[in-house]
This record gives structure tokens, C-alpha cells and sequence, in this order.
């Protein structure tokens, strides 16, 4: 039985072009893997090389590699020069709809982790800004003054309010201020 063994290994960039493949036995294919190994130090070679050779079965093979992986997954976000090269490799080129959903469903399990742990530490947590944390930016107030809500931010602070049961003083209050736009004319 022959094997198409590829001179530039998949790991590397190799393709099983004609100019890329050589038939070789599996006892032959073992110890070019071996000697690959040898030469470049790679681990995927490391791995061919003990599986080709029957010193591990398929399962084993698969955990194996599934570790490599994790290893240079792991290697890649501490060197940053190999993470920009993949950031520029993968730019422009549209995300899957699995993949955004992945995304933003680690998103939200980091966000919810945090806000757990800042509640339990009894301390307002750094990564959530001010605003969400109800303390008035004034920049961004002077802004928007006189600056008309969209109707789709009034929904929001709408369903945002619901259930919200406020005090006859708290209501009192708010008849007053919404009687005070009125007079000026600029209801937001």
C-alpha cells in the first residue's frame, strides 16, 4: 500500500499539487515524518510520525492534535506579531453567521461573568462605563441638551421603565418637570 505523502507538509502551506506529492510506503512515510520532525522540530511532524509508525491509534492521535492546536492557539494571542499577521490575513474576508453568533455569545457570558464578580466583591466594576452605571456624564449631557429623543430611544427608556413602581412624591416630581417642557415648548 502507497501513501501520498506531501514534501512541504499541510502544516506548513503544502498542497497535494503534482510537484508536492511523492508515493511512499507506510514505514517509508513514518520516517520521513520522523526525520521532518527531526530537521524542523514541528510537532504535527512529531505526531504523523508515532501514528504512521503504530506507536498510537486514531483516538489517540486526535487528542493529541487537538492539544497541538490549543498550543499554538495559546503561542499565537502572547506573540503579537503572529496575531497581527493573522488579523491582516483575515481582513476584509466576512464572518460567518455561526461565527458572530459564537462571538457575541462570549461576549455576553464575559460581561455577565464580570458584573458577577464585581457584585460579589461588592465594588463597581472598571469595564462598565459610567453611563450604564446611571453616573451622569456631563459632557455627553451638555450635548444632548435641547436634543430630541428619537422615538426609538423613547421605546427603549419605555420598556426599560416598565415595572417600575414610583413613590406619589417621585410622581409628583416628574408631572412637574414634563409641566415645565411643555411651557418651554421643547418636549423630548
Amino acid at each position: 500500500m502507497k501513501h501520498k505523502h506531501r514534501i512541504l507538509p499541510g502544516h506548513m502551506g503544502g498542497t497535494y499539487a503534482a510537484d508536492n506529492v511523492e508515493l511512499l510506503t507506510v514505514a517509508e512515510h513514518a520516517e520521513a515524518h520522523r526525520l521532518l520532525w527531526v530537521f524542523h522540530g514541528k510537532p504535527e511532524d512529531r505526531l504523523a510520525w508515532r501514528f504512521l509508525s503504530g506507536q498510537i491509534n486514531l483516538s489517540e492521535a486526535a487528542v493529541e492534535r487537538q492539544a497541538i492546536g490549543k498550543r499554538k492557539a495559546a503561542l499565537a494571542q502572547r506573540n503579537p506579531t503572529l496575531r497581527a499577521y493573522r488579523s491582516a490575513k483575515r481582513k476584509g474576508v466576512p464572518l460567518s453567521l455561526e461565527t458572530r453568533a459564537n462571538m457575541s455569545a462570549a461576549q455576553r457570558r464575559t460581561s455577565v461573568i464580570a458584573l458577577k464578580r464585581a457584585a460579589l466583591k461588592g465594588r463597581p466594576n472598571p469595564k462598565i462605563s459610567e453611563a450604564k452605571r446611571g453616573v451622569p456624564n456631563p459632557k455627553l449631557s451638555a450635548l444632548r441638551k435641547g436634543v430630541p429623543l428619537s422615538q426609538y430611544h423613547k421605546d427603549r427608556i419605555s420598556a426599560s421603565m416598565k415595572g417600575i413602581v414610583f413613590t406619589e412624591e417621585h410622581k409628583a416630581n416628574l408631572r412637574l418637570a414634563h409641566a415645565l417642557r411643555r411651557q418651554r415648548g421643547s418636549h423630548e
